[in-house]
């Protein structure tokens, strides 16, 4: 999903010096894993993202604000409060299937269901049993058009690709032909 487009637009930046220098325009496009500007640099990692909020009540200058574990805080303007509304919706959800894709929960307020763009993800979970007697659990967000597109044995596929990959990582002692037969073990 890190290839799909979550939300694309223009947008004004606060210059991050805060010393008064003018908002400068800008464009973002947001990914479920990172959001980056027309040049394709990176803007924000959404895994390092502490919070996201809207900071302004007014009705002509809306602004929201992400907070970056870094201690960063990038300020944006958006064009309406229904378009600033939609970028923290839209980065607040990336998040949460950051979190879930790590097999962690965002725990918030429930959203509103009855609004026009709401989204709805289905996160699937496979697991493996390692040889040191511990399971490793993973977790894969599909958003629903994913998931009515995707055959059941794609969504397989991915889960035991992203289980090699960790243990790939996790594991690196294990051997060849462990990570080989990641196939036998089971998916839920």
């Amino acid at each position: 999903m890190a290839a799909l487009v979550l939300r694309r637009g223009e947008l004004l930046r606060k210059h991050p010096a805060g010393d008064g220098s003018p908002w400068q325009r800008f464009w973002m496009k947001m990914y479920s894993d990172r959001a980056v500007d027309h040049n394709n640099s990176k803007v924000f990692d959404v895994p390092s993202i502490q919070a996201v909020a809207k900071t302004s009540t007014s009705d002509t200058i809306v602004e929201f604000a992400v907070t970056t574990t870094g201690g960063t805080r990038l300020v944006f303007q958006a064009p309406s409060v229904q378009e600033c509304d939609a970028w923290v919706r839209c980065i607040t959800d990336a998040k949460r299937i950051c979190l879930a894709s790590n097999g962690r929960m965002l725990f918030q307020q429930a959203h509103n269901m009855s609004r026009s763009n709401a989204g709805t993800f289905t996160i699937l979970h496979g697991y493996i049993n390692l040889p040191n007697g511990s399971r490793m659990i993973m977790a894969l967000p599909y958003d629903a058009a994913a998931l009515n597109a995707m055959p059941v044995s794609a969504c397989k596929r991915d889960i035991l690709h992203k289980l090699k990959r960790k243990i790939d990582t996790d594991y690196p002692d294990l051997t060849f032909g462990y990570v080989m037969n990641i196939r036998r073990c089971g998916t839920t």
